[in-house]
């Protein structure tokens, strides 16, 4: 399964420099709220706001945070945003 969802980047005023890329950071939540998996990041460099996560479970809920990077480093992490996949099937 694949989520797909867009990023908006910070505003101008708090990017220190030409953003290069953003880091997406992710785990599944149980139903307790923990997280039950480790996070996994994933990079995606260049101006492109859209994100794609794949291996996802269907009907899972999801912790997902991002953080924009350029050549000094990486900003501060956006607020957790909670995401549950499609329940999936036909």
């Amino acid at each position: 399964m694949t989520c797909s969802f867009y990023v908006q980047p910070p505003l101008v005023s708090y990017s220190n420099g030409e953003i290069l890329g953003y880091q997406v950071g992710y785990r599944e939540v149980s139903g307790n709220n923990a997280p039950s998996t480790a996070p996994q990041v994933r990079t995606v460099r260049g101006r492109r706001l859209e994100v794609t996560l794949t291996s996802l479970r269907h009907f899972t809920r999801y912790e997902v945070t991002v953080q924009a990077f350029n050549q000094v480093g990486s900003g501060p992490a956006s607020p957790t945003q909670s995401m549950t996949t499609l329940e999936g099937g036909r």
